[in-house]
């Protein structure tokens, strides 16, 4: 899974592979990091308010868009097999950090 970020029209969001590596049977890695720390706040919040079409879009776009001539080579970490330990671990990280309350459902009672 590439980690390059996603463009779309004006939109630059970070890709964050590492919240769905569960679903793909890799171990979820904790803590992660800021989104903020791949695309800064500037061009996150880009918009096309008030602006007029220009050519200016494709010059601030561009390197972003470049990125993903290399994004088969921007690809997230191997964090091995995802087992119920690591979940546990991921879940006792998690729980203090959200308002959600999760609860483990045993499957073989």
């Amino acid at each position: 899974m590439t980690t390059a970020a996603l463009v779309y029209d004006v939109a630059i969001e970070a890709h964050c592979p590492n919240s769905v590596m569960r679903q793909f049977g890799q171990c979820q890695s904790f803590p992660v990091s800021s989104t903020l720390d791949r695309v800064q706040r500037h061009d996150h919040s880009l918009s096309r308010a008030g602006h007029p079409f220009s050519t200016m879009w494709v010059t601030r776009l561009q390197p972003w868009v470049a990125a993903w001539d290399d994004a088969d080579e921007q690809l997230a970490e191997d964090t091995g097999p995802h087992t119920e330990a690591s979940f546990r671990a991921y879940l006792t990280w998690y729980e203090p950090k959200t308002r959600c309350r999760l609860t483990y459902a045993d499957m073989h009672p």
